[in-house]
């Protein structure tokens, strides 16, 4: 599947359903982020594109033909050019240039700095969750405030989180969408919603 599943406006306003659904069953506040990216990855491109300029120098130095300086200045300068692109438009190339522990660190780094943007720390009761998706470090995160106890909401919690991870990890919405459904029980049978529940936080993804 692709990441645009995520990002078309069904999928939102599947995704603010699910909350709100979600939200019936438990006072917990639920916020769904969906980012593109964690973060540009510059050096991880730049780095690429020297090597490759310097390997287009090598080659051109080493095969038996001899060309001008101008010429391999320009053929060096084209493939540093070239591969510059390359890694900053082909995201899977990009991906594999990028250390698996750089791209969780970026993505848990963002995470972070949302939960505080989007004051999901400001909720009256510190009930508040973040889910987290970032598509193309394939990484989903669910970040809660102190108010919600994790130990207690015990492995099933754990489970849900497994399905969230997994499901981003193949692009699959639909099994996202059906994994943070799951989220709903898991909640209220820990914190269940109140009659005089306010909600506190948007829907919508953002």
């Amino acid at each position: 599947m692709s990441q645009r599943h995520f990002l078309q406006d069904g999928a939102k306003a599947r995704t603010k359903e699910v909350i709100e659904a979600i939200e019936l069953q438990t006072s917990a506040e639920i916020v769904v982020s969906v980012r593109v990216r964690a973060d540009d990855y510059r050096v991880a491109a730049y780095r690429f594109a020297f090597f490759a300029m310097a390997l287009a120098i090598l080659i051109l130095l080493l095969i038996p033909q001899t060309f001008a300086p101008e010429v391999i200045a320009l053929e060096a300068m084209g493939a540093l050019f070239a591969a510059l692109a390359l890694a900053t438009f082909a995201s899977p190339l990009l991906r594999l240039l990028v250390r698996p522990e750089q791209l969780a660190r970026k993505s848990r780094t963002l995470a972070h700095a949302l939960f505080h943007e989007l004051g999901i720390s400001r909720t009256s009761g510190r009930n508040g969750i973040l889910v987290f998706v970032s598509l193309f470090e394939r990484q989903c995160l669910v970040i809660p405030d102190i108010g919600v106890d994790e130990s207690l909401l015990g492995e099933p919690w754990k489970e849900v989180q497994a399905e969230l991870s997994a499901a981003v990890q193949r692009l699959d919405f639909e099994a996202f969408s059906a994994a943070l459904q799951r989220m709903g029980p898991i909640l209220g049978a820990v914190m269940p919603r109140a009659e005089d529940d306010i909600n506190e936080l948007a829907d919508e993804v953002c």
